[in-house]
């Protein structure tokens, strides 16, 4: 038989032993996601040129089979090279020779630097599955990267061939810290509050939703502006989780807090100024442009940018809290003024 001193060593070790097996069994992350399939048009690039300082017609050729249509949208569309201007394979080598000459030094500053990342891509592929998961009709994409020459298509989607591809320009995400990003002429302040490399995951994501859902061609009033605003940052939100969820839509913890604090004095200026259900895209522009500031009178001097966006993020979390909506069900609805109706969203100044 045990001792009483034994038992009671006993008792303390097991009940010692049950916290421990809660704290660590509770802190287990989301299992990672099988990782997306990519592929890196740069990395290729200066694979070629490494080996003698040019871009070759049979390395052109061989970049355009392997990158079949993204090739002709990055050489035409982000880079801007002009084809009309370049009617032979010939031409076309050199141009991307000066591209490769032209980006050498970039290179080694990527490698850097991401390789402070490891889990960049396992984070992209996580966030996918997350939305897969939410939405089980969206098709997990490709991620592609590629080098824009710090231009403004820092993320692309293409969907045009059934597979769906994202892609992102690693230079553009290299934090604001990123000395360059200070000298460069045509670059805009503003970015900075969406240059981290933290953000790729979810700016991919963002813009795989505009890609798929995106109906501001065929919005007729502010109001509708303000509810697609709405649904792509809430579904963001659900694939991101909430935790510091403003760092994803381009915003500092105080901007955050002032449009908290704001949240009614703002919805009051819309209805006031009469811009919520104008169908004059000039109206209502200022509430939804990128920037450092939302700018115009009956705006606080101090308000962040896209604060329509924030409306919208607003007005949606209360519909869905109300209604109970599936993602794939908020998807469906289109009307603005409806979501309103049903939201109940009322915000007191």
């Amino acid at each position: 038989m045990q001792s009483k001193d034994k038992l009671g060593k006993l008792k303390t070790a097991i009940l010692t032993a049950i916290p421990l097996i809660f704290l660590f069994g509770g802190c287990q992350s989301r299992q990672d996601a099988p990782l997306l399939p990519e592929k890196s048009l740069y990395k290729e690039v200066k694979r070629y040129g490494d080996k003698d300082n040019k871009i070759s017609i049979a390395e052109l050729d061989s970049l355009r089979q392997e990158f079949p249509r993204f090739f002709n949208i990055w050489f035409q569309e982000v880079m801007r090279f002009p084809a009309i201007a370049l009617p032979t394979d010939s031409a076309k080598a050199e141009v991307m020779s000066l591209h490769y000459r032209k980006n050498k030094m970039i290179y080694p500053l990527l490698a850097a630097h991401y390789a402070k990342y490891p889990r960049l891509h396992q984070d992209i592929s996580n966030a996918f599955a997350k939305l897969h998961d939410l939405m089980p009709a969206l098709q997990k994409p490709v991620v592609y990267s590629y080098i824009s020459e710090f231009s403004n298509t820092s993320t692309l989607v293409d969907s045009s061939q059934g597979n769906i591809i994202v892609a992102y320009s690693p230079e553009c995400f290299l934090n604001d810290t990123f000395s360059l990003y200070q000298v460069l002429n045509d670059y805009p302040s503003f970015m900075s509050r969406f240059n981290g490399t933290k953000l790729i995951p979810s700016t991919l994501i963002l813009n795989y939703l505009k890609s798929t859902f995106d109906s501001s061609g065929t919005n007729t009033s502010m109001i509708d502006e303000v509810f697609l605003s709405g649904k792509l940052w809430y579904t963001l939100e659900q694939v991101m989780g909430e935790d510091e969820i403003y760092e994803h839509f381009g915003y500092s913890k105080e901007d955050w807090t002032f449009l908290k604090n704001n949240e009614g004095q703002v919805w009051h200026h819309y209805i006031i100024s009469k811009v919520l259900f104008s169908s004059n895209f000039k109206d209502y522009v200022r509430y939804f442009n990128y920037g450092n500031k939302t700018f115009g009178s009956g705006i606080h001097e101090n308000c962040p940018p896209r604060v329509g966006f924030y409306s919208g993020y607003r007005m949606v979390k209360a519909l869905m809290k109300k209604k109970k909506y599936s993602l794939n069900q908020l998807w469906q609805m289109n009307s603005g003024s409806l979501a309103l109706k049903q939201s109940g969203y009322a915000p007191r100044r």
